[in-house]
Order: structure tokens, then sequence, then C-alpha cells
């Protein structure tokens, strides 16, 4: 069942009217049992004086026809029906015939007079309620009996006049009370609008009651309730945006996790970190922190924060579309009278690289300087040797020899130096407009007598301007590494190709050959220090291993990449893009 709520008004209206209704019943049952009673009283004592009256005018009479008379004509003048009775037997004279009945019943008063109320009667109901007085008349009773239909119309009379006065008050009463209920209920109707409106939000809603006094002073506090209650409302809403912006701009993840290890909170950071792409204002259906981050080391990690009192620190690796390496720190919070975990999640990713990177650099140049040095060391032993015939065929061998390594060590070191100024260099490079064609054509002299070498042909082919902004060194040793390993590689009778393109925001300089090409898995690395796609042939060739990776940072100290495609010939497309300005 559905409950029914009452409004004020069917509360106090029906229970002050029911009030004053049977006030007003219980008033007029009084009033009329009064006048009822007052009525019987007057009635009574008027009739026995009448009777007494009556009877003393009878006595004077001469005959019994002069009595029958005036027995008449006081009946018809005073309204009065009149009997004369002895003390038994019929009456002698009755000017109603129910007066006989009446005589029997008061005959017996007749001596010391009295009145006496009508009894009902069958026969004639009309005379219940008339009243009756007897008088003695010598030695006769003279009965005095007045009509009921007179009484009842006095008091029809009386009782309308009430009526009409108590259904006046009635409805004086039913006014009043509802201006009362009115009065309690208007003020009341806007107070509910006010409250609602404050629990909706709208703290800028103003209650205006003027009276009553106890009403417009509820209605002061509500409106200084709401002013306090915006004032802490805007005041947390500033701290909680200023704490969200940060939250927003930290490189760092945030994951807050109650005490049933469920998700209360994410930043930015943490749903890039494992890919969480629910809205943050979503919080229909908490989800766990397993389910959520799919790691169970961070999940026991927060349970060991949980257990313990010191903050703890971790690292952990996770993997999405990419191996990230991230250091974990985690505290507790007492948040809504539980215990939770807020965690903390640096991604150190580039470090770790950083430093795997610094572990292979070191390692690399270790191998790198150990092959030629261990060369040189055995070659110099030998010709120290004191059997050794320095005028020898083998003494220039090994001489040759010692050479080789110590021109690979001398490359190798000025590659090494090279690296360090490019990623030393804060300003950048020193641009200045560069002709291309000159660019180019130092770079066939530099590389034309290895290409006659291996009869390879170099091709050039420029289109747009040929007028750049760049580092005119740096871009020629760039376009140098490029071609010398193109001719490194290819093989004899091929033919590399140069083209220059512009454009009015980038230029492109692509170097194209026909060689053997670059396995695909391979290609991402072809980039790195000392990664080399076969080491053998390249050491043979007289390769550092930096010579891309060089390449590579003269394109990112001017602002630009260099890219690495497969030729429709079978060979390697690498290609330098670099902007240029306007």
């Amino acid at each position: 069942m559905i409950a029914r709520h009452r409004t004020l008004g069917s509360l106090v209206y029906p229970l002050f009217v029911g009030q004053v209704v049977a006030l007003a019943a219980f008033a007029s049952v009084g009033v009329v049992g009064g006048v009822r009673a007052f009525e019987s009283r007057t009635v009574i004592v008027g009739l026995h004086r009448e009777a007494v009256l009556i009877a003393t005018v009878l006595q004077g009479a001469a005959s019994e026809s002069e009595v029958a008379a005036l027995v008449e004509q006081i009946s018809t003048t005073n309204a009065v029906s009149l009997a004369i009775a002895r003390a038994t037997g019929p009456p002698l004279i009755a000017t109603d015939p129910s007066m006989i009945a009446a005589v029997d019943r008061v005959r017996a008063r007749a001596w010391y007079g009295g009145v006496a109320e009508s009894a009902p009667s069958r026969e004639r109901p009309a005379t219940v309620g008339r009243r009756i007085a007897t008088a003695a008349l010598g030695r006769v009773v003279l009965v005095v009996a007045r009509d009921p239909q007179r009484l009842r119309a006095t008091r029809r009379v009386v009782v309308w006049w009430l009526g009409t006065i108590v259904l006046g008050a009635l409805m004086s009463v039913a006014w009043v009370g509802s201006r009362l209920v009115s009065a309690i209920r208007n003020p009341t109707a806007l107070l509910q609008e006010a409250t609602a409106r404050f629990a909706a939000g709208d703290l800028r809603y103003r209650c205006a009651i003027h009276e009553p006094v106890e009403f417009a002073r509820l209605a002061a506090t509500l409106n200084a309730m709401a002013a306090q209650l915006s004032e802490r409302i805007d005041a947390v809403s500033e701290q909680r945006n200023q704490i969200s912006a940060i939250l927003r701009s930290m490189n760092e993840g945030l994951i807050l996790v109650d005490e049933r290890n469920q998700v209360q909170m994410m930043n930015d950071a943490a749903r890039e970190l494992f890919h969480v792409t629910t809205p943050r204002s979503d919080d229909s259906e908490r989800h766990t922190l397993l389910e959520v981050v799919r790691n169970t080391e961070i999940d026991h990690f927060v349970a060991r924060v949980r257990c313990g009192q010191d903050p703890l620190r971790t690292r952990t690796t996770i993997y999405r579309s990419n191996k990230r390496y991230l250091q974990l720190s985690g505290t507790t919070l007492e948040v809504a009278g539980g215990r939770a975990v807020l965690v903390v999640l640096s991604d150190i990713t580039r470090i770790e690289e950083l430093e795997c990177m610094r572990r292979d650099f070191v390692a690399n140049v270790s191998h790198e300087l150990k092959t030629p040095l261990t060369s040189i060391l055995g070659y110099v032993e030998t010709l120290l040797d004191d059997r050794a015939d320095t005028n020898s065929a083998d003494a220039r061998r090994f001489l040759g020899k010692i050479v080789g390594h110590t021109q690979r060590l001398h490359a190798l070191v000025e590659d090494l130096l090279q690296l360090s100024r490019l990623e030393q260099q804060e300003t950048g490079p020193e641009t200045a407009t560069v002709h291309i064609q000159d660019v180019v054509a130092n770079v066939r002299d530099m590389v034309g007598r290895k290409a006659e070498e291996k009869r390879i042909a170099l091709l050039a082919e420029y289109r747009g301007s040929t007028r750049i902004q760049a580092d005119p060194r740096l871009l020629e040793q760039a376009i140098t590494n490029l071609v010398e390993n193109a001719i490194k590689y290819c093989p004899d009778g091929s033919r590399i190709e140069f083209v220059s393109e512009q454009d009015k925001t980038h230029v492109r300089l692509t170097v194209q050959d026909n060689g053997p090409g670059i396995r695909e898995e391979e290609r991402l690395r072809v980039f790195e220090r000392f990664y080399r796609v076969d080491r053998a042939q390249s050491r043979g060739l007289g390769g550092t291993g930096l010579g891309l990776a060089i390449v590579k940072h003269i394109a990112q100290a001017h602002g630009g990449a260099v890219y690495l495609e497969a030729s429709e010939s079978g060979g390697c497309t690498f290609t330098i893009e670099l902007p240029q300005p306007g």
C-alpha cells in the first residue's frame, strides 16, 4: 500500500472545526434543555395562576348556565382548554373532548392544586406534552390545559434562532480557521520551496517572509545558512579544482585504493599508463585494483603497504603497447573511516632505456676498442721480437695492419667526440643559407674515389629550390655518412641516387641505393650506436657503427628526423627531413 501523507490543513483544520462543532452541539443541547426547563417552569406557574384566577371568577357565577358561558368565554379568550368535574364521574363541563381523559388523571390533585404533563395517548397523540393545572372549586375540580402545539411553536422559534446563531458562529469559525491555516500554510510552503531549492543546489535563492515574525526569523536563518554553505562550497570547489589541476599536470600516476581494494581515484597519468578509458565521473561501479591495472605485482605491493606502517618503494614492469618500467611508492591514508592506500607511479622507462643504452655503449665501446688494441699489441710485440726482421715483407704487412687499426681507432674516437658534441649542444647548430649542389659536390669529392673503385654511379636530382637553411658542415657530414654506407654495402656496378625535394615548410634529402637492403625487424635499430646488421662484414669494411647514429643526431639538432624505408629496387632509402623557416 502507498502511504498517504496528510497536509497541515487536513491535519489541523478538521480537528479544529470538529472541536468547534462539538462545542456548539453541546452548547445547543444545553441551551435547548435550559429553554425547555425554563419554558416548562414558566408554563406551570402561569397555568397554576390561571387556574386559581379562573376558579375565583367562576365562584361568582349565579347559575350553571352562567358558569358554562364563562368557561367557554375564558377558553376562547385565553386559548386554553377547561373542564369542571366532581370527585368521581365524567366532567360536568369540558371545552375539549380530550379533557375527559385528562380529568381522570389529575382529579386527585384537585383539592391541593398543581400541574401535570399529559401522558401519551393513542387516540389523541396531539395532546402529548400539554400542560395541565388544577384548582379546587368548592366540591368540584377545575382543570386547565394548555395546547402543546402552541408550546412547540414557541420552542421552534427559539430553536430556529438558536440554530441561526450556531450556524453563523460555525461559519465564522470555519472562515477564521481557514485564515489561520492559510497563515501557517503559506509561509510553510515558502519555506518548503526554499529548502527544496537549497537541497537541489540553488544556494543563491532567498526565501522572503515578512510575517509572522517566527517564520520570518526562520527564513532569515535559512538564508544565512544558504549563504554560508555557498561560500564553503565555493571554497571547497576552488580547492578541488586546484587539486584536480595539480593531479592532471603531474607526470606521476596516482591511484587511491580503499580498504576493499577498490580503485577510488586515478589521475590522467595513471589512466594513460594502464589505458583506462572510463570517464572520471563514472562511479556507478567500482572496480578492484587488479581489474584495472592487470598486474599482480602492483596488487601485492598495495597489500604490503596496507599491512605495514612505513612507506614502501619498489620497481615493476608493465606490458601494454610497449614495455614500461615503473617505480612504485605507497603510503596509507585514513579516508572515510577506512584505511586506504595511495600509490604513486613514476614512469622511469626513459631512465631505464638510457641506463641500458649506457651499459650497451660501454660494452660496445670496450669491445670495439679491445679488438684493434689487441691486434696492435700483437703486431707490435712481434715487431719487437729480437728475431723479427723489420725489413721483411711480414714486418711491412704488420705495420700496415697497425696503421689500419690505428686509423680505425682514430675514426672511432672522432665519431664518439662528434656524438658527444651533438648531445651537449644546447643552442642548436648555426644555420645559414646553403646551396645543396655545393654540398653534394663536396660529398662527391670525398667519396668519389671509393665509388670509382667499385664502379658505382652517383646520381643527383633536385626538385624545387636548392637553397636551404642548415649548418653546412653538419649537413655535409650527414649526407657523406649515408653515401659512404651505401658505397660499402652496394655491389660493384651499382648506382646511388640523391634526391633533394623542397616545399614551403620542409626539405627532404633522400639517398637511395640498390644494395642488399635491411630486414624490417632491424630497421628501427639501425640508428642505435654500434648496432650492425652484419657485424663481421661491417668490421671488415672499416665501419665504426656510429655513422647512422650521427646522422640521426644531426637531423634532430636541426629539428628534423631521419627515416629508413625499403627501396623498390631492393635496396634502402634514407630520408633526412629538415624544417625550413617561412
